[in-house]
């Protein structure tokens, strides 16, 4: 049986970061979409796709994880649901990094790590 209350406090702080971090990557990208005139109803369905589904998958990968042992090989166990973390942490990240470069902030320096803005 899954114990939800451990399976919370391992992903409590980690969960908080994610949503956090979306919602910093939400507002930018309506705030930018308005500024430049692009903003548009149906881009937001994108925006479910893009970040919130992610997450959905990282909980579900978190909750398999969860099950007993003898139910999930226990080899990738420990490691994929790290491994998912990380990917959907990264992408948000990545994605204001895009919305800040776009702004004008730091262009320059984001620019030479591989970041560039819609803007040139």
């Amino acid at each position: 049986m899954i114990n939800f209350a451990e399976l919370l406090a391992v992903i409590d702080d980690r969960l908080i970061a994610l949503i956090i971090l979306t919602a910093i990557d939400f507002i930018l990208g309506v705030v930018l979409a308005l500024v430049h005139k692009t903003f548009s109803w149906e881009k937001l369905t994108g925006y479910i796709e893009s970040d919130l589904l992610p997450i959905l998958a990282w909980l579900a990968v978190e909750v398999i994880s969860a099950l007993p042992q003898d139910v999930v090989p226990s080899g990738a166990v420990n490691v994929v649901p790290l491994v998912v973390y990380s990917t959907v942490f990264l992408k948000i990240t990545a994605s204001i990094l895009s919305h800040v470069s776009n702004m004008g902030v730091a262009r320059g320096l984001l620019g030479r790590v591989g970041i560039e803005s819609d803007r040139g």
